[in-house]
């Protein structure tokens, strides 16, 4: 592993990949998207007043992502320019930790290949330019990744934090978390229970707040209106409300949790009413899941008319050669790794990695599906490519016929998912 951070290779390819994320967070316009009129205000707020509130409300928001935004503010003022440049530079080194664990498990080629792909899809580039909690969560997750099988009492109090810190972030990762503490088990027993418990000790304060401010003890406040989102009659497996009266709108008092109530209620209703319209949301979800994250354009060419547009025509509206930038290396990277299931041998912690992260596509099978949300996956996906391009063919194993013919209705799936994406954008055009 030492030898791939001292080649030239590498500091080449850092240089220049941190070059064009700085570059991309130059370009992007001062105007915040989606998200980012959540996170920017909160990361402000707790950096000016370290009161964690929106619009004069206690937020509802996971705080961990603003409290990344409000030490940057604290530092270098209110700059979204800051911002974007620190989420660069930590996307190099969670580039740089993949890259050195495919070396570590692959060899020198296999990390050559990862850190490469890492630096160079187009999508990974242009994420650390927007102030969203991904910039922050995946390299958590990675990390948390290549530390889980570390064995120690060290070991067992970092992967402690990153659990709680992983939560704090994004708590619908709270089944990923399960799954890396369950593969702990494998290797140290009862020592297992420290980083669970200090995970869970961690977790109190937020939890406790919750309970003060939104009366419920939780770390995960929007439980039930995300449920109700993607379940509700008129759902289309994505963000956004039917027409008409919300369930909760006859509340009289409109606490975080009695709404969540309400809402999980009336999705379940919605649920066991229509279980030919579930059937076809999981439809629905699985393609918005594995479409190309191409809406993340948008934030780069902000229009007035936009707001009087659907998304796939706001979408079609933008030059297609950078939508074909996004979505073809995207394409590829998912193909590849795809493949590398099927001709990869296993190594340690391959369950447990591949387990944990299958849990973010659950998550958006019960809750709601967006393509943004595939994110925590790439890393994986750009590691299993990198393999299976590294590795001789002599390394490789040999599929049955079984395992080919799963691999082909796979590969057919994706592209079948791909071309329906192009063909809506293009009839909105």
């Amino acid at each position: 592993m030492r030898e791939l951070f001292s080649r030239p290779f590498f500091f080449v390819l850092a240089l220049g990949g941190l070059a064009l994320r700085v570059a991309l967070v130059l370009l992007r316009p001062g105007i915040l998207g989606t998200d980012e009129v959540i996170y920017d205000p909160l990361g402000w707020a707790l950096a000016t007043s370290g009161r964690y509130m929106l619009d004069g409300m206690p937020a509802t928001w996971p705080p961990g992502y603003p409290a990344f935004l409000a030490l940057i503010y604290s530092l270098f003022g209110h700059s979204i320019v800051a911002a974007g440049v620190v989420q660069s530079l930590l996307d190099i080194i969670t580039g740089g930790v993949l890259a050195g664990f495919g070396t570590r498990r692959f060899g020198l080629r296999a990390g050559k290949a990862v850190f490469a792909l890492w630096m160079l899809l187009p999508m990974r580039a242009l994420l650390p330019s927007l102030l969203i909690s991904e910039a922050t969560f995946i390299p958590l997750f990675v990390v948390a990744l290549v530390v889980f099988s570390l064995r120690g009492w060290t070991a067992a109090i970092l992967n402690g934090v990153l659990w709680a810190a992983i939560l704090y972030t994004r708590p619908v990762a709270m089944a990923a978390v399960i799954v890396l503490g369950l593969g702990r088990l494998s290797y140290e027993k009862w020592r297992t229970l420290i980083p669970i418990g200090l995970t869970g000790l961690l977790l109190l304060p937020y939890a406790f707040w919750n309970l003060q401010k939104h009366g419920a003890f939780t770390i995960y406040t929007g439980a039930g209106i995300n449920f109700y989102m993607g379940h509700n009659s008129q759902s289309s497996g994505g963000y956004g409300f039917p027409g008409g009266q919300l369930p909760w709108d006859t509340l009289a008092v409109s606490r975080e949790m009695a709404v969540n109530k309400v809402a999980l209620n009336a999705g379940v209703r919605d649920v066991l009413a229509r279980p030919w319209h579930e059937a076809e949301l999981l439809v629905r979800k699985t393609a918005l899941f594995f479409m190309s994250n191409t809406p993340a354009l948008l934030i780069y060419s902000p229009r007035s008319e936009d707001s009087q547009m659907s998304l796939r025509r706001q979408i079609a509206a933008r030059p297609i050669g950078t939508r074909v930038l996004i979505s073809i290396p995207y394409i590829a990277i998912i193909l590849l790794a795809w493949t590398g299931f099927f001709y990869l041998k296993s190594w340690e912690g391959y369950r447990v990695w591949w387990a944990s992260a299958a849990t973010f596509f659950l998550a958006s099978l019960i809750f709601v599906a967006v393509p943004r949300y595939h994110e925590p996956l790439i890393p994986l996906f750009i590691l299993q490519a990198g393999a299976f391009l590294a590795l001789p063919k002599q390394a490789r194993r040999q599929p049955g016929v079984l395992a080919s013919r799963v691999w082909l209705i796979g590969s057919l799936g994706f592209i079948f998912i791909w071309i329906a994406e192009w063909a809506v954008v293009l009839s909105a055009s």
